[in-house]
């Protein structure tokens, strides 16, 4: 199959999953894009300590590689490029200029960009990007692309938890009524410096304490599902609203060898905690947080889902 990008997965999960997304968008949106693939190297570290394919089922026209084949791939590209440049310098048209395929920069963003499978230009994006934003860039300009809310629907539906996930995360949104619940996404470790230091700056303890507040003023029976990656924001949660808090799983300070200044969490962990947060009625997350944007954008689909179970009494 014809490969037109090749990805380097960085960052935490929902932060790779939106990359991808942006990726198979294009591919769904471009003649022949159904015959190619996506291919992406998806490393374990501290900010995303698992491998996708041992969590979520297979996404269409991804095929997940490792690094040894990324690395073969980027030398093809670079190999490519090198070939042009030589080519235009014998013609004397370097100028000074960088090249790609035989082109100058200008030329090359104005009629290919990106390159598609059939020229065979391989796009190796080593970095994080808005899905939008990745559409903007990548997608052929002829299209003019745009991303509704109705597609973003449709593209975070494809991102489905193994079965056994599935069934767990369903298991324990019946038993605890998450359906109805207020769901809370506390981000903390290493996002608070990101967040503090960017536009719009970073959502406080009291700003969650407020809305829980005004919450239980309309609703006394309020219950609140709470998503955190931090031991510390946990206890302090649950201590403050008691019986009005249900977790998925109380962290243990200092036990887990996943314990580290991005995450207090497993990678199960954190995929419950976003499914279990999307069933929620209604959610309040952490102000530029990807994965508080993940979890709206699987609402729909993921409650959809969860009424289907409930009414079928079973788990597809």
């Amino acid at each position: 199959r014809r490969c037109p990008f090749v990805l380097m997965a960085r960052n935490g999960l929902a932060n790779r999953i939106r990359t991808m997304l942006g990726f198979v968008y294009i591919l769904k949106n471009i003649p022949g894009g159904c015959s190619m693939e996506i291919q992406v190297h998806w490393p374990v570290t501290e900010a995303c300590p698992g491998l996708y394919l041992d969590l979520f089922e297979q996404i269409p026209n991804v095929k997940f590689v490792g690094l040894g084949l990324l690395k073969v791939l980027q030398r093809q590209k670079n190999a490519q490029i090198c070939k042009a440049k030589r080519s235009m310098e014998s013609r004397g048209e370097n100028q000074g200029k960088t090249v790609v395929q035989g082109m100058t920069n200008e030329e090359y963003d104005r009629n290919y960009k990106p390159i598609y499978g059939d020229i065979g230009e391989l796009v190796v994006l080593n970095g994080q990007k808005s899905l939008k934003s990745i559409v903007k860039t990548y997608g052929p300009r002829s299209m003019k692309m745009q991303v509704d809310s109705k597609d973003l629907v449709q593209l975070y539906s494809l991102i489905r938890p193994i079965k056994s996930l599935r069934k767990k995360i369903v298991e324990f949104a019946r038993k605890h009524d998450i359906h109805s619940a207020y769901g809370l996404h506390i981000r903390r470790t290493d996002h608070i410096r990101a967040a503090a230091s960017a536009t719009g700056g970073f959502t406080t303890d009291s700003q969650f304490r407020d809305w829980m507040n005004e919450v239980i003023k309309k609703d006394p029976s309020a219950i609140f599902f709470l998503a955190t990656d931090n031991a510390g924001t946990q206890e302090k949660f649950c201590n403050l609203y008691e019986h009005r808090v249900v977790l998925f799983k109380k962290i243990e300070k200092n036990v887990s060898k996943l314990y580290t200044a991005t995450r207090h969490t497993s990678l199960e962990h954190a995929v419950v905690d976003l499914y279990l947060l999307s069933l929620c009625e209604k959610r309040f997350g952490s102000a530029r947080s990807s994965f508080s944007v993940m979890a709206e954008r699987l609402a729909p689909s993921f409650r959809a889902y969860y009424t289907r179970c409930m009414n079928t009494g079973s788990i597809d």
